[in-house]
């Protein structure tokens, strides 16, 4: 009888035993509240960072292309202050062509003012000889050539000055081009009577 009783007990013990044994594991692998809810929200900010991904990417090439325009425009605007540099460069020495061209024109037009004068005086010289009696074959072809020379001078002349007033015209319109251009410089064309354009 008492072997039956103490296997019973024995068995008895065994069972608590293994419940309190299944009772701790289970209390060992069931997380806390805490730690529960700490991997609730984990999952959440992976869903939501899932979510977000294509987002990041978009953002991401679109701040790849932006950063990528801005240097090109950093490239754009040097080679622009470059090729602003060789614009003026290049139409100073063309302004100097033109100015150059114009005091030419100037003074080859002062010399043509003084010398038909002296011209007509000599003509008038010969046309007085003319009229005296005696004339020589040598006079007369000297009063045809004088005659010839201020035809030819004269038409040289109206040449020069036709030429001068395109140029300058040319001038106006190179130095109106420069100040729309350029709308911090003061054009201010030499020999036109100081008129700022």
């Amino acid at each position: 009888m008492e072997s039956v009783l103490d296997g019973k007990m024995s068995h008895d013990a065994e069972k608590e035993t293994e419940q309190s044994d299944d009772y701790i594991q289970n209390q060992l692998f069931k997380p806390s509240k805490g730690l529960q809810m700490a991997k609730e929200h984990q999952v959440r900010l992976s869903q939501i960072l899932n979510a977000q991904e294509p987002t990041c990417r978009r953002v991401s090439k679109t701040w790849k292309k932006i950063k990528a325009s801005l240097q090109s425009c950093e490239e754009g605007r040097a080679n622009l202050a470059d090729a602003l540099s060789l614009l003026d460069s290049k139409l100073l020495s063309e302004i100097k062509d033109l100015q150059k061209d114009l005091l030419i024109c100037q003074d080859k037009c002062r010399d043509l003012h003084v010398k038909p004068s002296a011209v007509s005086l000599c003509f008038k010289k010969i046309i007085q000889q003319d009229s005296k009696a005696g004339r020589t074959a040598k006079e007369v072809i000297d009063k045809s050539m004088a005659s010839e020379q201020i035809s030819r001078l004269k038409q040289e002349k109206e040449t020069l000055e036709i030429k001068l007033r395109s140029l300058e015209e040319i001038h106006k319109e190179k130095l109106l081009h420069i100040s729309q251009a350029r709308q911090d410089l003061v054009c201010i064309s030499p020999g036109m009577r100081g008129n700022i354009i």
